[in-house]
């Protein structure tokens, strides 16, 4: 078996060696290995589960109780104890357990075959359902399956090389919480961005939500998000009709960063706005920065979503690598920036 995470991955038990190959017992996976029967030296019997799980899993098989005929068990599977071998022949392989992960019902961690040297037929051993190897005298041990677990065939006779075990496959299942439709709708709910809100209600409008990343130590802000263009959320805007932001070299001062302290401003591409230190906290990948009402002297164009009353306009818009404060400094190649326009 694997251990990863906390999480372990049961695979079956390869099949027991016998005859003309002193191999001792089957490797055990997540289930036991089959016994063995060699030319010479004692019998083993099967092996319990031995594994970092802890001991979950089926026992392999024993090996036949007598000579010549030596045949090993079966490598035990997820869901079923291998079979003890019985003269002629081999036991079995276990099957796994059948489980639905790709939206097919298949069998997962079957056990390897026992060796079977049932001189002179040599008849197939199967392996267990679930990728277990098969086993026979005169071929050598069928490998596990891959992706399934299986435990691989034993060794027969004579000097028949075993087959390997098959990767083994990790499926985690666990409960998702039934997603928040309100979420975003209040400050004591807030979302941790737009996308969020988008996630748990795939029909939210354009409009201000309460957004606070994850970590962020201060309190929810409404934040302008435009939805209908996939999540875009509104960091800073300037109008010319506003005079939050000052004009000229006035706004080269602290107060007018990005991450200045504190958001400023009504959060609405109509208004001058700043979001504040959040910038630095929230969770964003690109950047996109829309001007619009070249040429207009008169105040008749504004901001809609859909782009219908703005004028002459142009728009960037650019993927972000880096995190935290580091997004505002950094550096992009004219030829990753996309842009696209209107009257211009």
């Amino acid at each position: 078996d694997s251990s990863f995470n906390g999480f372990t991955a049961l695979g079956g038990g390869g099949g027991g060696a016998g005859g003309n190959n002193d191999r001792g017992n089957a490797r055990a996976g997540g289930c036991g290995g089959g016994g063995s029967h060699p030319y010479s030296g004692t019998r083993q019997p099967g092996l319990q589960p031995s594994s970092a799980s802890g001991g979950f899993g089926n026992f392999g098989g024993n090996c036949t109780p007598s000579s010549p005929d030596w045949g090993g068990g079966g490598g035990g599977g997820a869901g079923q104890q291998g079979q003890d071998g019985s003269a002629p022949r081999g036991g079995d392989g276990g099957d796994g357990l059948l489980f639905d992960i790709d939206g097919m019902n298949k069998f997962y961690a079957g056990g390897g075959a026992g060796a079977n040297c049932n001189n002179p037929t040599n008849d197939v051993i199967p392996g267990g359902l679930g990728g277990g190897g098969i086993a026979a005298g005169t071929i050598v041990g069928g490998t596990g399956g891959n992706g399934f677990g299986g435990g691989g065939g034993g060794a027969g006779y004579p000097n028949r090389r075993a087959g390997n075990g098959g990767n083994g496959i990790v499926v985690i299942r666990y409960p998702i919480d039934t997603l928040d439709n309100t979420i975003g709708s209040s400050s004591g709910n807030p979302a941790a961005n737009a996308l969020q809100i988008l996630a748990a209600n795939p029909s939210a409008g354009d409009g201000t939500y309460w957004i606070k990343p994850v970590g962020y130590s201060g309190g929810a802000q409404q934040i302008y998000c435009w939805m209908s263009a996939g999540g875009w959320m509104l960091v800073s805007s300037n109008n010319w009709n506003s005079g939050t932001i000052p004009s000229g070299n006035s706004r080269r001062s602290s107060s007018y960063f990005l991450s200045r302290s504190g958001a400023l401003g009504t959060p609405s591409p109509n208004t001058d706005y700043i979001i504040g230190s959040m910038i630095t906290s929230l969770d964003f990948t690109a950047t996109r920065v829309l001007t619009w009402g070249y040429g207009s002297t008169n105040n008749t164009t504004s901001w809609n979503s859909a782009l219908s009353n703005l004028g002459n306009w142009v728009q960037a818009e650019w993927t972000l690598s880096r995190e935290g404060v580091n997004r505002q400094t950094e550096v992009i190649p004219r030829e990753s920036v996309a842009i696209t326009s209107s009257g211009i």
